[in-house]
């Protein structure tokens, strides 16, 4: 089992996020905040799966494109983050996180 904390993932994920938005959208901070949350809960869960042989690592490759769309998509929702932003946002969380959540697993799903 890969010692991944949800709690830490997104504390990582978050500042990430935060640093790549800047303090300029005060009004996504919700949206930032529930995105980076999501994502790190997702994370932790497909790390889990993957770990217990409950999915392939292409499927778990899978899975995580999905929880990185889903997220970029919710980013959106704030009317003061564009597209592009939010991918760059996420990009941001995911690596932050990678080298910890691949090395935890012995794979690449990062």
């Amino acid at each position: 089992m890969p010692k991944l904390d949800a709690k830490d993932l997104f504390n990582t994920m978050l500042a990430a996020v935060r640093t790549s938005i800047g303090q300029d959208v005060p009004a996504a901070r919700k949206f930032i905040e529930s995105s980076a949350r999501s994502l790190a809960a997702n994370t932790k869960e497909v790390a889990d799966w993957l770990a217990k042989g409950e999915v392939t690592v292409d499927e778990a490759q899978a899975l995580m494109r999905m929880h990185e769309r889903s997220a970029k998509m919710a980013l959106t929702a704030a009317e003061t983050i564009g597209l592009a932003m939010a991918e760059r946002a996420i990009n941001a969380a995911i690596d932050a996180v990678a080298g910890a959540v691949n090395k935890a697993l012995g794979v690449a799903l990062l």
